[in-house]
């Protein structure tokens, strides 16, 4: 995974927990249908239920952008929804959400006055995977 597709990444959980906990305090709610394994969402600002699935929500919000408030508080109930800060290791390497060294593994130190006095020293989120 290169380090743009892990930003992707990390940006599109951000957006779903966004999106969940907008979702929650809207008063939107997900309800389980009794005898079958389909889920309802409510509307917060409608008197209109969805149907939501791990795969998908049936209104327009998802339908315009492929995400949505009732979609994400459904994945969040079920559990489906990563942390946004669990350590990722990929290809032997640290986290690639890490905010701090960006996937690199690394932090620039200053070691003096002068612009090009650095070094590299390994980033916390090193230590917090090995």
């Amino acid at each position: 995974m290169d380090t743009v597709q892990a930003r992707v990444e990390c940006h599109r959980l951000e957006d779903l927990h966004r999106l969940a906990a907008k979702a929650e305090k809207g008063g939107s709610r997900i309800l389980h249908v009794d005898g079958t394994s389909n889920h309802v969402a409510t509307s917060a600002r409608s008197p209109t239920c969805y149907a939501v699935t791990v795969t998908g929500c049936t209104c327009k919000g998802f339908q315009a952008w492929g995400r949505c408030g009732h979609w994400a508080l459904l994945l969040s109930e079920l559990g489906q929804l990563p942390d946004l800060e669990q350590d990722v290791v990929v290809d032997g390497r640290h986290s690639e959400r890490c905010r701090t060294c960006k996937g690199e593994g690394y932090v620039k130190a200053h070691t003096g006055g002068g612009l090009n006095d650095w070094a590299a020293v390994p980033c916390d989120c090193t230590r917090r995977v090995a």
